[in-house]
Parts: C-alpha cells; structure tokens; sequence
C-alpha cells in the first residue's frame, strides 16, 4: 500500500476504535510485531 494512501486510511481508522485499543495502539503492536497484523480493516 502507498504511503499517502496509508496515512489516508489511518486518518480515517482514526475516529473509530479497533478490538477496543486506539489506532495508534494497533499501529504500534504492528511495528512491533508485524506478523501479528496481517491486515488493516478498511
């Protein structure tokens, strides 16, 4: 996925919640562990 088009659906993710944790949560579990996160739900 394009960078632009990333920052484009975190803004968008960014109103709501995912699995109750914030977006910059799952952002961050991802860089951690990227295998854990297949995929953001768009």
């Amino acid at each position: 996925m394009g960078k632009s088009r990333f920052l484009k659906e975190i803004k968008k993710l960014n109103k709501n919640k995912i699995n109750g944790h914030n977006i910059h949560e799952v952002i961050a579990g991802t860089l951690i562990n990227p295998q854990q996160v297949t995929s953001i739900p768009i």
